[in-house]
């Protein structure tokens, strides 16, 4: 339902919503922030006053629906269960230990694995953000602390990952125009 919406992954953390919004209830016409904070997979996790109305930014309650719901998502926007669950492994023994080129292997023989047709033979392919949204799924379902799209006067990094007393900090690489037209990028 999510993917139908036109929601990925990266906007799950950070929505935002007002009184109104999240107390709808008429189960047809549902907005996702209001149907994912009433089902508890988004609690508040902050207030924000703004000209005499109150609105909410909403996030995971704690780790354990973060991954479990990027798991569910990681299940749609891929294929073969038993590939993940070594891949999900791989990731977490790959980062414990600092290997980026096998990290980089990982994450090519993942993406490699994805079949064209899954992103574009659906409503996922109307937006940008399926491989983003595959990527930080990736890394949710593991448990991983994540902060995606953090701004600074220096830029946005698309994605930061903590563990084991490190920070690992994920760039998207620029492409030419000529492969960027192709979809290779």
């Amino acid at each position: 339902m999510l993917l139908s919406r036109g929601v990925g992954a990266l906007a799950l953390d950070n929505m935002l919503g007002s009184d109104d919004l999240l107390s709808a209830f008429d189960v047809d016409h549902i907005a996702t922030e209001a149907l994912l904070f009433q089902t508890g997979y988004l609690t508040i996790h902050q207030t924000e006053p703004r000209g005499g109305e109150m609105y909410y930014r909403l996030s995971y309650p704690n780790r354990e629906v973060r991954q479990s719901l990027n798991r569910s998502l990681l299940n749609h926007l891929t294929g073969d269960p038993s590939q993940r669950t070594e891949h999900r492994a791989r990731l977490y023994d790959l980062l414990l230990v600092n290997d980026f080129a096998g990290l980089e292997s990982l994450f090519m023989a993942f993406f490699a694995s994805i079949p064209y047709q899954w992103h574009t033979n659906n409503d996922i392919a109307n937006y940008e953000g399926y491989y983003a949204s595959v990527f930080y799924s990736y890394f949710a379902s593991v448990g991983f602390d994540i902060v995606v799209e953090d701004s600074s006067s220096q830029g946005r990094l698309d994605m930061a990952v903590r563990f084991n007393d490190n920070v690992y900090l994920f760039v998207r690489r620029g492409c030419n125009g000529a492969i960027a037209g192709k979809g290779l990028c």
